[in-house]
């Protein structure tokens, strides 16, 4: 039998770029064009260890594992232990049942195929059945956590270095911004909510760094944020990266993914109602 190596790399490569694609939409998750092809072509390069005679590793259980969080990693960029295991079980979900359509497409249309006499194909079907119900229940989560967003104002919770803040936050659909080394989206909180108690001396810190431009020893994680805006020239802005963020929705605490917070000086509603600005994307 003779392999044609080119062509089953472009066919690994288009679909690696579908499963990716249904993966994004289950999880109603943001994926680039770069990162989206960059992980395609990673994941289709896994044939070329074939001539090698290198491909057993890959094709372990572990090696399986590794490779689906590897091209996760690179679509979705980083992310916490529980958003990966939700993004693993969704793409697997998916590439089971699309895996499993093809091969029920090719017996039946293309080799004319009896699929109720064969037990292989039955139990691919039967297996096929508690990843359906995965996946639509994992859609259905993240779906009831989207429709969050309709809401202005909720509780957040942020802690940054070992102090914990509690305030409104405001969910904004056009926030934009997304710190450009990790990619994580940015949001907003008042600087003020870092003078109350314990934390003041990190809120003197952060003043100082923006002041100098010199991080202190309090500053852990800084990062130089840059923007453009509509009436302002283009700047830098001093983020850090949070401990974790929580959000409160339907009478529930919600850890959001990785963000990184820049604290502003100025008071950031007019009317006092939040003291953050939140993309409603982290949800």
């Amino acid at each position: 039998m003779t392999y044609h190596l080119d062509l089953i790399f472009l066919l690994n490569v288009l679909v690696n770029v579908c499963l990716l694609k249904l993966t994004a939409l289950v999880l109603r998750r943001r994926i680039t064009q770069m990162r989206l092809w960059v992980s395609s072509l990673y994941g289709a390069a896994t044939v070329l260890l074939w001539p090698l005679g290198l491909e057993a590793p890959i094709e372990s259980f572990i090696g399986q594992v590794i490779l689906a969080c590897t091209l996760i990693w690179i679509a979705f960029g980083w992310m916490s232990i529980w958003p990966l295991v939700q993004a693993a079980l969704a793409f697997t979900g998916t590439s089971y049942m699309m895996a499993g359509l093809v091969y029920v497409i090719h017996q039946t249309v293309f080799l004319r195929h009896d699929l109720f006499n064969d037990t292989v194909t039955l139990l691919t079907i039967a297996g096929a059945v508690p990843f359906s119900f995965l996946i639509f229940k994992l859609y259905h989560t993240f779906a009831v956590q989207r429709e969050i967003t309709f809401q202005t104002t909720v509780p957040c919770k942020v802690k940054i270095q070992g102090y914990e803040l509690s305030f409104t936050t405001l969910l904004d659909t056009g926030n934009q911004l997304r710190e450009p080394l990790s990619g994580y989206p940015v949001m907003f909180v008042e600087l003020e909510q870092l003078k109350h108690g314990d934390a003041k001396p990190l809120a003197d810190a952060i003043e100082d760094w923006m002041t100098s431009g010199l991080p202190g020893e309090l500053v852990r994680h800084p990062r130089l944020i840059p923007y453009r805006g509509v009436s302002d020239s283009d700047g830098q802005l001093y983020g850090l990266k949070p401990d974790y963020v929580s959000i409160f929705t339907r009478n529930k605490w919600r850890e959001t993914e990785p963000v990184y917070v820049v604290f502003e000086e100025r008071q950031i509603s007019g009317t006092n109602e939040y003291h953050g600005i939140c993309p409603s994307s982290i949800i």
